[in-house]
């Protein structure tokens, strides 16, 4: 196992953060990291030291079997521009080959704390974005608006509000729900509080063909976060798009962000035709 790399013969060195020494690097860890630590998940951590000062750290853990996924990478604000992240990268990369542990995926979130540095860190290291993983598109209520959303009906499609379902549909619901797990880090069904009335459903013949589940989330109460299920038409789209927007606009004159997190990029011809909506997931794979 790699227990210590060093920098340029600089006094910058990384290792393994054993649990005798979790405490040090806690305030350099996010708190999902240091909770799952504290749980026994299997996170494999490693820290940035200069002079014994702990300055940096990493941590992730394998996801699903077949991926990496880098849970926090930070470095204190002083000790940044020196190297050290680089450091970390090229030692997670080490652990990884010496562990065979499946590649790295880094995913940040534009405007999500500092989040916004890492795009051009990474940028400057070479490492390409990864544009097969999930995408999460983030726009206003007006700029869905303003592309037309909301004031008008597909032909042949019926589109029928979740809280309206009878107990049969709504059973046939939960089913297709189990069945259209997103898969998206972060973005699960099970961390959103629905709200039925502007959630919903298209059915054919009784058979429900799609939802479309709005609500709001713990860590982003202020927006509205929408799930889809897999596979759906341009033509179902549109008709959920319509619903949700003209729903929205009949009860409120106020503006709010809409974030619909989807587990590729199967969407994209059809968000990114509308100004002002834009794909706010990235992950770079190491």
């Amino acid at each position: 196992m790699l227990d210590k790399v060093w920098l340029d013969n600089r006094s910058m060195e990384v290792k393994m953060i054993s649990p005798e020494v979790r405490d040090k690097f806690k305030n350099l860890l996010t708190a999902g990291v240091n909770a799952a630590l504290a749980n026994g998940v299997p996170v494999t951590a490693i820290g940035l030291i200069e002079d014994n000062k702990p300055v940096g750290a990493l941590a992730g853990l394998v996801e699903e079997g077949d991926i990496f996924s880098v849970m926090s990478l930070y470095v204190a604000p002083e000790y940044r521009r020196r190297g050290g992240g680089t450091l970390l990268i090229e030692t997670l990369a080490m652990i990884l080959e010496d562990l065979d542990f499946p590649p790295a995926v880094l995913s940040y979130i534009e405007g999500e704390g500092e989040s916004d540095t890492i795009g051009p860190f990474m940028d400057a290291l070479g490492i390409p974005e990864d544009r097969g993983g999930e995408e999460l598109y983030y726009g206003r209520l007006s700029a869905y608006r303003d592309y037309g959303f909301g004031n008008s009906v597909v032909p042949g499609v019926e589109v029928k509000k979740t809280s309206k379902l009878k107990s049969d549909e709504m059973n046939m619901l939960k089913q297709l729900i189990r069945m259209n797990a997103t898969g998206v880090r972060g973005g699960s069904l099970t961390s959103l509080k629905p709200d039925k009335d502007l959630s919903s459903v298209i059915t054919d013949l009784g058979i429900i063909e799609g939802f479309m589940i709005a609500g709001h989330t713990k860590k982003h109460p202020e927006d509205l976060t929408i799930h889809l299920s897999g596979e759906l038409s341009e033509e179902y789209l549109t008709a959920f798009m319509e619903e949700l927007i003209g729903n929205l606009a009949s009860e409120s004159e106020a503006d709010f962000g809409i974030r619909i997190p989807v587990p590729d990029d199967r969407y994209a011809y059809f968000f990114e035709n509308i100004d002002g909506v834009r794909d706010i997931q990235h992950a770079y794979l190491l």
